[in-house]
């Protein structure tokens, strides 16, 4: 499902021809001071409450501080994650 701030509803990604285990999920967000947290605090949870290990990308890690949740740099990221989120500080 593919779905962001500024879209009228979501639509369904095409189907893979394979099946893929989503097991850890990276996350980056926007970093600028008038970006909130908030945004990617939601995400995290909902990874959270389906079961999925959250890390995150160690500027956005350090910038906002989210302690709790493991850093890993953008250069690793294939290394640690089976897909990768973005996040912007509007949500998108």
């Amino acid at each position: 499902m593919l779905y962001n701030a500024g879209m009228i509803s979501n639509r369904i990604l095409p189907h893979c021809s394979h099946d893929v285990e989503v097991r850890t999920v990276a996350l980056v967000g926007r970093i600028a001071p008038e970006t909130s947290v908030e945004p990617l605090l939601q995400v995290i949870q909902i990874l959270l409450q389906l079961s999925k290990q959250v890390v995150i990308e160690s500027k956005t890690h350090e910038y906002f501080q989210l302690c709790d949740y493991p850093s890993v740099a953008l250069e690793h990221m294939c290394e640690h994650a089976d897909v990768l989120i973005s996040v912007g500080g509007d949500g998108t």
